[in-house]
């Protein structure tokens, strides 16, 4: 079902607004509908899942040397085929002209940091800066990924001098612990899944791989580089640019990087549903990690693959939608029920409150005025009577000299 076609029938019931998060650094777009349109999209929504579930489970069955693309019946109207990779919207970022619309935010990641917030540019963002050691930074992605065969390409470059200190992680997986946050391999206790960590082990710079099923608290363990399934050697500081790649099909899951083969195994086969996140710290002199793509694309038959991206796509979009649907039906449903707050008694005590004062200085305020005037007047009556002894004083003075003179003998040559 068409989204725009349901929200423009009831055009007159929508309503939008932009609101600004303050802890997140974002913009976040609400949409106000009735119920009858919330019920509609609803049910366009579940149309959608159900479309998507037929269509991975008629590839699951037909395998990768399909051939025949499906039906434009089966298909949405918005799934165009183009040359692969099919790169998966919601997933991915950079692959695109512009990386994002905004300084604020990467649409469809949260951004994460510890003593420093990643900072976005126009081509990349920097999760940990080359200025003060001990900073994290995290990238997330809020959506899930349901591709069974998938690629993820990132792209990034490290600066920092020969002696930087600092990880990069690409996560997928599935707990919530590991999720949302800035964890180290070193941090990451119970995680569930797959870890690629790009640092310098042993005074070797190294990209290794490390698998976890939430058994295992790696923060428990006495020797956690021993626990690498897979590695290999690789200088990655100060590089114009590094690729990293992360394919994982029914085959099994291998890396490269710089399109040079890194590791491999035929006996591992990562789930659907996990989440992909990005996470670097840095220690002192600090590793400075740079991220200019990130990017996940479809491994199977390229119809399918497309009308399954897709269709990825639009879910997450329209599950994002109906999240900010619900909450603001159960805010507006539950507004006219809470009672509203009583402040006569509040307003009675305040004025009580001014009567008082007003009171208090309208009988205290003339004494006061003449308490102050009495104490900082000038004494004009002590000065008078001190000059008056002083020329008294002088007269005395000047009459006792003059006795003086009067009774002193007098001499004659």
């Amino acid at each position: 079902m068409d989204y725009g076609s349901v929200l423009a029938k009831h055009a007159g019931e929508v309503n939008s607004r932009h609101v600004i998060q303050g802890s997140d650094i974002g913009i976040r777009h609400i949409v106000d509908v009735s119920p009858d349109t919330l019920r509609q999209l609803r049910a366009a929504h579940l149309e959608d899942i159900d479309e998507a579930a037929r269509l991975k489970e008629q590839y699951q069955k037909e395998g990768p040397d399909l051939t025949e693309a499906p039906s434009a019946s089966s298909v949405p109207a918005i799934c165009t085929l183009t040359d692969p990779p099919q790169y998966v919207d919601s997933l991915s970022f950079g692959h695109q002209q512009g990386v994002w619309p905004n300084s604020f935010a990467i649409p469809g990641w949260t951004m994460l940091g510890q003593d420093y917030m990643p900072q976005l540019l126009s081509d990349k963002v920097i999760l940990t800066p080359p200025y003060g050691g001990n900073k994290k930074g995290g990238l997330w992605a809020d959506s899930k990924n349901w591709l069974a065969d998938w690629q993820a390409d990132l792209e990034f470059r490290v600066g920092a001098s020969e002696r930087g200190v600092g990880s990069l992680q690409l996560w997928y997986v599935s707990d919530v612990a590991a999720q949302g946050s800035t964890h180290t391999l070193y941090t990451a206790h119970q995680f569930d899944g797959l870890v690629l960590v790009i640092d310098t082990n042993g005074g070797v710079q190294k990209i290794r791989g490390f698998l976890n099923d939430g058994s295992a608290d790696y923060t428990a363990q006495a020797n956690v580089d021993g626990l690498a399934f897979g590695h290999c050697d690789y200088v990655y500081r100060n590089r114009p640019m590094s690729r990293l790649s992360l394919k994982s099909t029914s085959a099994g899951l291998s890396v490269t990087i710089d399109d040079q083969p890194c590791f491999s195994s035929n006996k591992i086969a990562l789930p659907v549903g996990s989440n992909f996140g990005l996470t670097a710290s840095s220690g002192d002199p600090p590793d400075s990690f740079e991220v200019l793509k990130f990017a996940v694309s479809s491994q199977g038959a390229p119809a399918q693959a497309q009308a399954i991206a897709s269709l990825e796509n639009r879910l997450s979009t329209v599950e994002s939608l109906l999240r900010d649907l619900v909450r603001m039906q159960t805010a507006a449903a539950a507004a006219p029920q809470a009672p509203a707050p009583d402040y006569s008694k509040h307003f009675a005590e305040l004025s009580e409150q001014l009567q008082k004062t007003h009171e208090g200085v309208t009988e205290h305020m003339p004494q006061r005025i003449r308490e102050y005037v009495q104490a900082h007047t000038p004494r004009i009556g002590f000065i008078l009577y001190s000059f008056m002894a002083f020329q008294t004083c002088c007269i005395g003075a000047w009459g006792w000299y003059k006795w003086r003179k009067s009774t002193m003998p007098k001499k004659y040559l």
